[in-house]
């Protein structure tokens, strides 16, 4: 009888002593743990170190310890990127929201230059050129997404024409401007029309796929500025002539029709026609115009 309670006990304590290895190895148990207290890191240092994680929280047992290695990185090793220079050309952006029924901004676009044609004008006025940007600052309205934008802005254009070798321009007392050939004796003329104009384009605006668009408006041009200078020498060379015609009577209001297809932040073609000559009946040649060249976005 002693025997079998000996035996009885020593077994109850195997198992007893069994069943708390098993509990202790468990790591990967999932526990539930309350009233979190505090949860302390620890790290024994060096490149490679091993951190330690201790939770002081009630649950099933009092204190729960998670060990493991890691690369912990030196202040020495962390690289970081030195300060670099920068251009930001944020005047030169454009903000075109998409999304339905949305207004938006236009700054610095249609950057644009080509040929200046002159057409039903006086034959002597050669092909001059022109520079501009068609949009300084522009309002846009989209009525819903993926349709067409209506844009008015403000814009700012310089252009010029040439005569024919071996003519002048010339003007009398009253700003008319008119040509003439090179006074006798005199060679080597060349002679130049400089103008400078305000544009308020407003425009239909498509965009297409793969930011492909197409523009079509009109503008209202203000000519602010009209020049014309004369040059000529002697005979023999040594002696130059240079005159400047200013106070002339161009238009004050003109008008233009626009074309205009291209990539979105990239380059683009664009056709101009002003039906309106540059100066008022009587002080100027007829100088309807026809121009065309590429534009190009940032």
């Amino acid at each position: 009888m002693i025997v079998n309670v000996s035996r009885f006990i020593t077994l109850l304590c195997v198992l007893a002593v069994g069943a708390t290895a098993m509990a202790q190895q468990a790591c990967d148990t999932i526990a539930v743990l309350r009233d979190v207290r505090s949860v302390v890191l620890t790290s024994s240092g060096g490149k490679s170190s091993e951190i330690i994680v201790e939770v002081d929280a009630d649950g099933q047992v009092p204190e729960y310890t998670y060990r493991y290695n890691t690369d912990v990185s030196e202040p020495g090793d962390i690289s970081c990127e030195r300060d670099s220079i920068t251009l930001d050309f944020s005047f030169l952006r454009t903000d075109r929201r998409s999304g339905g029924s949305k207004f938006y901004s236009v700054w610095g676009r249609d950057i644009h230059a080509g040929a200046f044609v002159p057409v039903a004008a006086d034959a002597a006025l050669r092909t001059g050129w022109e520079l501009g940007m068609g949009k300084i600052a522009a309002a846009g309205f989209r009525p819903w997404s993926g349709g067409p934008s209506f844009e008015l802005g403000i814009g700012l254009v310089y252009r010029n024409l040439r005569l024919d070798d071996g003519l002048l321009f010339g003007s009398d007392d009253r700003g008319v401007l008119y040509i003439e050939p090179v006074p006798d004796g005199y060679g080597k003329a060349s002679s130049r029309l400089d103008v400078w104009a305000f544009e308020l384009p407003f425009c239909i605006r498509q965009n297409l796929c793969s930011g492909f668009y197409i523009d079509l408006g009109v503008s209202m041009v203000m000519n602010i500025s009209a020049k014309a200078t004369r040059n000529y020498r002697n005979a023999d060379g040594t002696v130059k002539y240079s005159h400047t015609l200013s106070h002339l009577h161009q238009r004050n209001i003109g008008m233009e029709l626009k074309f205009a297809v291209g990539l979105d932040s990239c380059l683009g073609a664009y056709v101009r026609y002003s039906p309106v000559s540059l100066f008022r009946s009587g002080f100027g040649s007829q100088t309807d115009y026809l121009s065309a060249g590429a534009t190009i976005a940032f």
